[in-house]
């Protein structure tokens, strides 16, 4: 959850999800670095939305972005699903298994989900712009825009191809 990979690619010229800032080289891969550093804490901070580190549960490893299985909170009956019932067919009642079928969103379970935006807190605020598929992917490019432009890094870039090597501010020369 919080190691980081970035590759050559991060080095070209490109804007992210072809929105908001280009850069290019040394600055492209530090735009990349901060985006993908919002990553990080943005998972960190979902994890504290959901009951993490219980072995046996769906929560086990924290907020799942991929699917919404572990996105609910009790309702007012204080059981998983419909309480008293086993909702998800596996002959225990109101639990809240590790592995599918989860009984967790049937019955009066609250959707810790935005309304739009799977996946996305609805204790969050959206991102603003959100022009990119997702407003996880938003939130990281408004970060990376705000805390690095184009040219930023440019005089620290000596390598070839570089942005101090042969003509000032041009990345692959």
């Amino acid at each position: 959850k919080t190691e980081v990979i970035i590759g050559a690619p991060a080095l070209g010229k490109y804007k992210m999800y072809n929105v908001n800032k280009e850069r290019s080289g040394i600055d492209a891969f530090f735009g990349t670095v901060i985006h993908e550093g919002k990553h990080v804490s943005q998972i960190a901070l979902a994890d504290q939305l959901v009951p993490t580190g219980i072995a046996s549960s769906p929560w086990a490893h924290g907020w799942s972005w991929n699917v919404q299985h572990n996105h609910w909170e009790k309702g007012a009956d204080g059981e998983w699903g419909e309480a008293g019932v086993d909702d998800d067919n596996n002959s225990i009642i109101d639990d809240a298994a590790a592995a599918p079928p989860f009984e967790p969103g049937y019955g009066d379970d609250l959707s810790l989900d935005h309304s739009v935006y799977p996946s996305w807190p609805k204790a969050w605020t959206l991102p603003s712009p959100n022009d990119c598929p997702h407003p996880i992917e938003s939130a990281a490019n408004n970060e990376a825009d705000l805390l690095h432009n184009e040219h930023d890094k440019a005089r620290f870039d000596w390598g070839n191809p570089g942005k101090n090597h042969k003509t000032i501010d041009f990345w692959d020369d």
